[in-house]
């Protein structure tokens, strides 16, 4: 008796921990060519690249949790070198995450950024 209901308290636990996860997303756009910049008093970055169909964004406090925020100081430096990158004509890699309760999945949001050195 004991060990069937040890069995139907771990089986849903086990249940739980099988299904897949569809929470977030991480992955690397790499060798952006910055095409466009934006930066807003909302304190959000937005970055095209060029020939790549979804924009990159930062946030910062305020878009809710699901939307990964980043510090004000830090969105300013990643727009100076993404500036930097569009006007020298440097390529940037762009690691983001998406997560389905940041605006549907849909948003690509910046985790970290690096100038490419050629």
């Amino acid at each position: 008796m004991r060990t069937i209901k040890s069995l139907l308290v771990a089986l849903p636990m086990l249940a739980v921990l099988m299904l897949p996860s569809t929470k977030v997303h991480a992955a690397t756009e790499s060798a952006c060519t910055v095409a466009t910049i934006q930066y807003d008093n909302s304190v959000r970055l937005a970055v095209w690249c060029s020939g790549v169909g979804p924009i990159h964004y930062a946030f910062g406090a305020g878009y809710g949790a699901a939307c990964r925020s980043a510090s004000v100081d830090t969105i300013k430096v990643w727009e100076s070198m993404l500036q930097s990158a569009l006007l020298a004509g440097k390529k940037v890699d762009l690691d983001y995450t998406t997560d389905p309760d940041c605006f549907s999945g849909t948003v690509r949001i910046i985790t970290q950024l690096r100038l490419q050195a050629n």
